[in-house]
């Protein structure tokens, strides 16, 4: 099957180039649609990388300047950083010991009056308990985002993970199980969030004439996909379910070879690697899964503090976080010659 849509692919994508392409055509359109329906969601709108995802999503919601965003102080950079860089100052929280993602409690204690949104993310396909999270942001008028990466398998209480988030953005980079090159995604349910979405990703411009938005009532940027990226992206959704079940092929073998060694609960490996907590063993080939981002020298950078009005921090104390950044990797098993 893999060969036969990879042929089919490379044939479609010469046809898009050999047109007249650029952005927001008919490959655009009907990834976004082909997306939406993958994911289950109502909306999906494909941009050219996940940060540019996460920026428009923040910024389509009017966080910048003034606003904090509680995120995981060991997590993917990408949300910290695209925090910083609309504006708004990341607020790092510890994460919880037993499954190493964002809880409650954390967030709770990161709090203010100035928090806008929060940021949960999936080391290694481990769900957070989002259900947990979704209601904490309801009650607080807070925005929950969920970083999916590319964790298509990922579900809590039954559910896809994505489902209780107000939006999630995937990943399409490389080495992704939907590997674009450079890309990235908008998910939600939000009809009226996905216009303001859609707008600032294309300058401002709206959908259509009748769009609810028009042309000068939004702030927008250049964050559009070219055709030829979304015929790429049409292709490999459909190689997922497949790659997932490779993937979780994968995590058994890794499971086997640890024991007794930690795998940390709740893991479905909807991802590539399988995320463990503890000694390396031989056998197994280990890569780095998120980064203590609360320690990033970024923090009391002049153009940091310049563009969050922030002041110069000291490293917080977050003891969890730490001991994943020393300890919890992403585990594959090494092929034999």
């Amino acid at each position: 099957m893999k060969n036969t849509v990879l042929s089919r692919e490379r044939e479609k994508l010469l046809k898009v180039l050999d047109g007249a392409w650029g952005t927001i055509g008919p490959e655009f359109l009907a990834a976004n649609e082909e997306l939406a329906a993958f994911a289950g969601c109502k909306k999906a709108l494909c941009v050219f990388s996940a940060s540019a995802a996460l920026e428009t999503v923040l910024r389509a919601h009017n966080i910048g300047r003034g606003d904090e965003v509680i995120v995981a102080a060991w997590s993917d950079p990408v949300d910290s950083m695209t925090c910083a860089a609309v504006g708004a100052v990341p607020v790092f929280a510890d994460v919880d010991e037993k499954t190493l993602t964002l809880p409650v409690s954390s967030v709770e204690t990161a709090l203010t009056e100035r928090t806008r949104a929060v940021i949960a993310d999936l080391p290694g396909g481990n769900p957070c308990d989002a259900p947990a999270l979704s209601s904490f942001c309801r009650k607080n008028g807070l925005l929950f985002i969920i970083n999916l990466s590319d964790c298509w398998g990922t579900e809590a209480g039954g559910r896809k993970i994505r489902k209780y988030a107000d939006a999630a953005f995937a990943d399409f980079g490389d080495g992704r199980l939907a590997d674009a090159g450079l890309a990235g995604a908008v998910l939600t349910d939000d009809a009226d969030a996905f216009e303001k979405y859609y707008a600032y990703h294309n300058c401002g411009r709206p959908q259509n004439a009748g769009a609810s938005l028009s042309f000068d009532a939004i702030l927008g940027g250049d964050l559009r996909i070219a055709e030829w990226q979304c015929s790429l992206i049409r292709s490999r959704i459909s190689l997922i379910p497949e790659r997932l079940s490779e993937c979780r092929a994968e995590s058994a073998r890794v499971s086997e070879q640890i024991s007794p060694v930690a795998v940390v609960p709740g893991g479905v490996s909807s991802r590539r690697g399988t995320l463990v907590a503890g000694e390396k063993i031989a056998g197994l080939r280990y890569e780095p899964c998120f980064e203590l981002m609360s320690d990033a020298p970024l923090w009391n950078e002049e153009y940091y503090l310049k563009c969050t009005g922030a002041g110069e921090t000291e490293p917080g104390s977050f003891p969890v976080s730490r001991f994943a950044s020393e300890n919890a990797f992403l585990a594959y098993p090494v092929e034999k010659e």
